[in-house]
């Protein structure tokens, strides 16, 4: 099914919900690796990353979730144009990173072209407020091919043909939380999702802090023996 006939109903730009991320609330950080080596390297796809509001169809209170996308990296291949229309209050884009959060309008969705190279992969921060008693927020990834029509999926989901799929039916989320599927083809595996690796010092840093640190004591001796 074409991408348009999936959002056809959906609200353009209706409001801006709040998605500001206060200290108290529950967080979910991931990395995703989608093996994209089995796309054909010529032509042109579309990543599409959304946030459904369950209040809007449950008619309950917005939990005000949102995502936040970033450090993609396309083994070889590269980033391409958005593909409109970019929906709610998604922004950004794959080379600057990208935010979604609950819209009004039931919906937040973007997509982005890329030509693929050996790996799709990026980082995902994503709040897990959860609002008992009515349809959770839905956190989706997926991806589409040059005529805009989902590569179909493993998903039981009928018509979701989600790869990267979180369901914030709790606030207390993890790694096991996140649902990943490959193609039915077998074109692409299901997607690795694993903890966001962590940032270490560049050698030189480490090194002047090391000295740093070498000095200061240096520095403490001497003061030491001046002062006996």
């Amino acid at each position: 099914m074409a991408r348009w006939a999936r959002w056809t109903t959906a609200a353009l730009g209706i409001g801006v919900a709040g998605f500001a991320m206060t200290a108290s609330a529950q967080t979910l950080d991931f990395h995703v690796d989608i093996n994209t080596s089995g796309l054909n390297p010529a032509s042109t796809y579309y990543a599409e990353f959304s946030m459904s509001d369950g209040s809007v169809s449950g008619g309950g209170t917005s939990a005000n979730n949102s995502a936040l996308l970033s450090q993609f990296t396309f083994g070889g291949g590269a980033a391409g144009a958005i593909l409109p229309p970019t929906i709610g209050t998604a922004s950004g884009d794959m080379t600057t990173g990208i935010t979604l959060a609950d819209d009004p309008g039931g919906v937040s969705d973007l997509a982005q072209g890329f030509s693929p190279g050996s790996a799709l992969d990026f980082n995902v921060h994503l709040t897990t407020n959860a609002i008992g008693g009515q349809t959770p927020d839905e956190f989706l990834v997926r991806l589409l091919d040059s005529s805009f029509n989902y590569l179909t999926t493993n998903d039981p989901t009928l018509g979701e043909n989600g790869f990267v799929v979180v369901n914030l039916s709790s606030s207390r989320l993890g790694l096991g939380d996140v649902q990943a599927y490959g193609t039915t083809t077998g074109s692409i595996p299901t997607p690795t999702i694993s903890a966001v690796p962590s940032t270490t010092p560049e050698p030189g840093l480490i090194g002047l802090l090391t000295g740093s640190g070498v000095f200061s004591l240096v520095a403490l001796r001497r003061k030491g023996r001046r002062m006996r």
